[in-house]
């Protein structure tokens, strides 16, 4: 009996890690060799098989409609293989093995519904445009290969860096929803919300030993920075500023990234996506300007500089 309690508790145990963590779509998508809108076709035990619709990333591997993909069933983690049965119309982010296709992250974590593309707030209808009387309906695959290529993961440092030059970047953004989110977002999401691609570390023990701590986001921390202001007077800050360049026409959102040091000061704004010199400093000037904030905090307690991001906008009156 006591041998079957602790059979039972070593399997309950098991089971807490058979349910997989979310893979961010973002880091699927530029770290996958091929990504494919298709629809599940069969499975036998060892592999499963898809018919392609489109191909969104990796043109150069020759994939076009209608071909099939033979890929490997994975192991869930549980010693079960995965069913994909239910799978029928997916986004699919493949990694290229010698003998064949595997899911990136061999998960089923992998696929995403092609009805999802993180949380974009706009003319979007799932994934595709919302129907307008007298216009062919068009799915957001199009926006998403361009997406794609427009932007490469730098894994040295986990930034999101554009392939294109800044008259190009500009263009994209004023034809592109997504580009346009990301670039809304400083490259860190579709939504505006934590940087959802590198995951939270852990805070190091207190070390003596240790005279630098590292710099993390400060959403990610046990207690974050807190803004000075409420968070209706924040969105004022933000919102209101005067804009020189108005007669001209120039409108624009300016993103800063601000670096919060131990004392809640803003100690360095970096400009991580401009619109004008002249706007560009003066978003600068107003971060700058912000009273001390409430210091982030460590599980530890220890004060923490961290860093954050901040949007400055800058209008036309008459809009």
């Amino acid at each position: 009996m006591k041998h079957f309690v602790v059979l039972l508790a070593f399997l309950l145990n098991l089971s807490s890690y058979a349910e997989e963590i979310e893979h961010p779509e973002l880091r699927n998508l530029f770290e996958a060799d091929i990504v494919v809108d298709a629809n599940f076709k069969s499975q036998d035990q060892t592999y499963f098989y898809i018919i392609v619709n489109e191909s969104i990333k990796g043109d150069h591997y020759g994939i076009k409609k209608g071909d099939q993909l033979k890929l490997f069933r994975e192991d869930d983690g549980c010693v079960t293989v995965v069913d994909f049965s239910s799978y029928k119309h997916d986004r699919y982010y493949l990694k290229k093995v010698p003998k064949g296709w595997i899911l990136n992250y061999s998960s089923i974590q992998s696929i995403k519904p092609v009805n999802q593309f993180a949380n974009i707030q706009t003319s979007y209808c799932g994934f595709s445009y919302v129907n307008i009387p007298g216009r062919k309906t068009e799915t957001i695959n199009p926006s998403l290969r361009e997406f794609a290529e427009t932007y490469q993961l730098d894994a040295s440092n986990q930034r999101y860096v554009p392939t294109v030059d800044s008259l190009s970047l500009l263009a994209k953004i004023n034809s592109n929803e997504l580009i346009a989110a990301f670039e809304r977002c400083g490259r860190m999401s579709l939504d505006c919300k934590m940087d959802e691609e590198i995951e939270p570390q852990i805070d190091p023990v207190p070390d003596e030993n240790i005279a630098v701590l590292p710099i993390q986001a400060c959403e990610v921390l046990y207690q974050r920075a807190e803004y000075p202001y409420s968070g209706k007077e924040m969105e004022d800050f933000m919102g209101k500023n005067e804009n020189p360049l108005a007669d001209q026409g120039i409108k624009g959102t300016v993103i800063t990234k601000l670096l919060i040091n131990e004392k809640g000061e803003v100690s360095d704004v970096e400009i991580l996506y401009g619109v004008h010199p002249q706007l560009d400093s003066l978003a600068r000037e107003k971060a700058f300007s912000l009273p001390a904030w409430k210091a982030a905090e460590d599980r530890y307690g220890r004060k923490r500089e961290c860093y954050t991001n901040m949007r400055f906008y800058f209008k036309i009156p008459s809009d």
